[in-house]
């Protein structure tokens, strides 16, 4: 059964992947933890440039301090990044050579203090995605999947050259449980939707505390703020 995953991993990879190849065994690959390369395949990247402005990826560069759970087993990496249009983790060793991680094994991942977990998905019920951990207090779980879609450039209808490039446009999508167990519901940060994971009799305290401390409901660092003191009254 586990040599079926893993070919199947192997086939998905392939697939997905376009203008890449898998390469052998070599001296950059013992630079990795055995534990990591058990759990991953090695790609080469292709030399073409991609013509759609922007970039598939959560962060902008590489430089990345992570920490990746295989069960109880934590392995840290510093060249890593989350590929948002496969759903997938990546390692880079350089510039070419890169260990996309089988998602199958990964259990948390922790990015730059960010933590992902590979969760059921709200809106897809029955397929599993990775998830970010916005917040996880006793009573309250906001998750946030990051999408990303592709705008269409524009064409010159004269000419008929493209004018303007397409372009990858990211986005986030939230999901709430205010009690443990209850089901993952699509929301917003907003106003109404944050008052609303408090006690009824906390709402006007917090919403003093929010405008004398001018903060936004809008920000995932300001919604720590106002749930830690929600829960401190």
């Amino acid at each position: 059964m586990k040599s079926f995953y893993l070919a199947l991993f192997i086939c998905c990879s392939a697939l997905s992947i376009g203008q890449t190849k898998y390469t052998s065994g070599t001296n950059d690959v013992s630079q990795f933890s055995d534990n990591v390369q058990n759990n991953g395949v090695w790609i080469t990247n292709s030399s073409k440039k991609d013509p759609i402005k922007g970039s598939v990826y959560l962060y902008d560069g590489w430089q990345n301090i992570s920490t990746v759970y295989f069960g109880d087993q934590a392995n840290t990496l510093t060249k890593f990044n989350y590929n948002i249009k496969y759903d997938r983790f990546e390692a880079r060793f350089s510039q070419d050579s890169v260990l996309v991680l089988n998602p199958l094994k990964v259990t948390k991942v922790i990015v730059n203090n960010r933590e992902f977990k590979r969760m059921e998905d709200p809106s897809s019920p029955g397929s599993m995605s990775f998830f970010e951990i916005v917040c996880n207090s006793d009573n309250v779980v906001i998750i946030k999947q990051h999408r990303v879609s592709k705008k269409e450039g524009s064409f010159n209808p004269m000419t008929q050259q493209q004018i303007k490039p397409d372009e990858y446009i990211k986005s986030a999508v939230y999901f709430v449980s205010k009690d443990k167990g209850e089901k993952f519901k699509k929301t917003k940060l907003k106003k109404s939707t944050v008052l609303s994971l408090v006690d009824s009799e906390k709402r006007e305290a917090i919403a003093n505390y929010v405008k004398e401390e001018k903060l936004s409901y809008k920000d995932e660092q300001d919604l720590h703020k106002i749930l830690e003191h929600s829960n401190s009254i």
